[in-house]
């Protein structure tokens, strides 16, 4: 979804649309898997008095409508980026870097269920670890 298609999404909703609350959208639209703490940096250029509390509240809001998804990066880590449907993530040993990969979930996932005790399966997360090309490059690699 765009900002617009996001907006409307969110009015239909009930929800107001809050500058700040735009502010994230556009930030999670253009960086990639940010934490809450590089949102909260983000937007306190912008707008100096949010708090904290706004940061994650909001990003708990859009959780809770299925627009942003919560990736866990070890005890105390969590990322934020957009849901866009089954995909898988690469991430940078190197830089810490989070790239979606459009990937559709393996064949043998659709035989699970049947298979192993009738679980239905939603959704596929799947995650691969390497170097990006930056890194790559930046290493004399590529």
């Amino acid at each position: 979804m765009n900002l617009d298609e996001l907006v409307d999404y969110m009015k239909e909703r009930g929800l107001r649309m809050t500058p700040q609350r735009m502010e994230i959208l556009k930030l999670l639209l253009s960086m990639s898997h940010p934490t809450a703490e590089q949102l909260f940096a983000r937007m306190h250029e912008q707008f100096p008095f949010v708090s904290q509390a706004t940061v994650y509240n909001t990003l708990k809001t859009l959780k809770e409508l299925g627009i942003v998804e919560e990736l866990e990066r070890g005890q105390r880590t969590h990322r934020y980026g957009m849901a866009s449907g089954s995909h898988c993530h690469f991430v940078c040993k190197v830089c810490e870097e989070i790239f979606d990969l459009d990937a559709e979930a393996p064949d043998w996932t659709r035989n699970l269920p049947a298979e192993q005790g009738g679980f239905r399966i939603d959704d596929c997360r799947m995650e691969l670890t390497g170097v990006c090309p930056g890194c790559l490059e930046k290493a004399g690699v590529v």
